[in-house]
């Protein structure tokens, strides 16, 4: 009978004539590496600290520094402090800019509304030949009033009322030069910081009479 034939092991090579390179270069290979203690009891530390609470990054903390004086960490927390004040007015800026966008949008979709409202009831009027064009031209300019006055609804109530009432011969941004100085006051930003009086030269009409 034939033995089947079997892998070499190790101890095979040992009896064999084969270099002393070769036979040290299989004994690495089948070398089984165990992973130290210290690394799974890490592993294991890092999931309890990931289920309990996590603490705040350091980033987030203001507390005694090295090497300074009481007074040199209270000029810094004022610092610190001035930069959150004026990240925080960046932001409320942009908020401002946001609503002021939404109204322009809410004002132009109306208008434009209106607009196709109107040139489509002409058209049935005044261009339509037959009953059908008529009915079709009619059943656009439904549709465009259907439109401009669910856009109404919805900035009747959402929208800011100094924003919205704009006077004849008046525009947006210059009901917008009111809401900013109303804000401003309310606000009170100019305790903090000193800034001079916007005046838009584009803008004509923009007074507090508005």
């Amino acid at each position: 009978d034939i033995d089947e034939e079997q892998d070499p092991t190790v101890e095979d090579m040992e009896d064999s004539a084969l270099p002393t390179e070769v036979l040290a270069y299989q004994a690495q290979s089948v070398k089984v590496y165990k992973a130290p203690a210290l690394a799974a009891n890490n592993s294991l530390a890092i999931e309890e600290e990931e289920v309990g609470i996590k603490a705040d990054g350091w980033i987030w903390k203001a507390g005694r520094l090295e090497n300074m004086s009481a007074k040199e960490i209270e000029e810094w927390e004022e610092t610190e402090n001035r930069v959150q004040w004026f990240r925080a007015e960046a932001d409320f800026e942009r908020w401002q800019e946001q609503i002021e966008i939404k109204h322009a949008d809410f004002q132009r979709v109306i208008a434009s509304f209106t607009y196709y409202r109107d040139a489509w009831m002409r058209l049935s009027s005044q261009y339509s030949w037959t009953p059908g064009h008529c009915a079709y031209a009619r059943e656009h300019s439904d549709m465009f009033e259907s439109l401009r006055m669910d856009a109404q609804a919805k900035y009747d109530h959402c929208g800011i009322d100094i924003l919205k009432n704009v006077r004849p011969g008046h525009t947006l941004a210059d009901r917008i030069l009111l809401w900013h100085a109303g804000e401003e006051k309310m606000f009170s930003f100019d305790r903090w910081a000193s800034r001079p009086d916007f005046h838009d030269p584009t803008i004509r009409g923009a007074t507090s009479e508005l």
